[in-house]
């Protein structure tokens, strides 16, 4: 009797394990169950990354954009909107981190740059070492008179509208201005959003 007890508990057991196993690994949609196995349906599709011949296209972009104003605030978003995409791409960063950078978030003694937990999925903060590549991209956009273009703000990256720039409105300009005249933009299939 004891035996048969064991026995029914460990199928039980397996059974609840392959059913959790099973549950967790169908997220991924690649695995099945096909007689007792747990086989590999396929590779899940890594993201694309822009490669260094396009990164140099895009910033080329906004430096010869004609979109922009052609007065001292066009110059200033053409050099923000440089700063930001080269901020997203040589730090690694999230596109609401980097549009929620303040000033006081970099230390350029140290070069390091601080990026507040409450801006990305992981809720921790976490610090940056500061490439000097991009301390050499910010001294242009430094040079901006902070009164005029900033207007108080404590962002790095201020909007027209509000104290820094929405990562909707910088999907928009990367869109829009960058990608679509470089013809790197795809349309997404139907059902996913741009």
């Amino acid at each position: 009797m004891t035996q048969k007890w064991l026995k029914i508990t460990y199928i039980l057991q397996n059974i609840y394990c392959r059913t959790i196993i099973l549950t967790r690994l169908r997220f991924t949609q690649n695995f099945t169950l096909e007689k007792n196995r747990l086989l590999y349906n396929g590779f899940k599709k890594i993201p694309s990354v822009f490669s260094d011949e396009d990164i140099n296209k895009i910033i080329f972009q906004i430096m010869n954009c004609k979109d922009y104003f052609k007065n001292d605030y066009g110059t200033f978003m053409r050099y923000r909107d440089m700063c930001l995409i080269s901020t997203i791409y040589i730090l690694g960063l999230r596109p609401k981190e980097a549009c929620c950078l303040k000033f006081s978030d970099f230390d350029f003694r140290k070069m390091l740059v601080k990026i507040n937990g409450k801006n990305n999925k992981t809720r921790k903060d976490r610090i940056l070492p500061l490439p000097k590549l991009l301390k050499e991209i910010y001294v242009p956009y430094f040079k901006m008179p902070r009164n005029r273009f900033w207007r108080g703000s404590e962002y790095l990256f201020p909007s027209a509208e509000n104290n820094y720039i929405s990562p909707g409105r910088l999907k928009h300009i990367f869109r829009e201005k960058i990608l679509k005249p470089l013809n790197l933009w795809v349309m997404p299939e139907k059902g996913i959003s741009s």
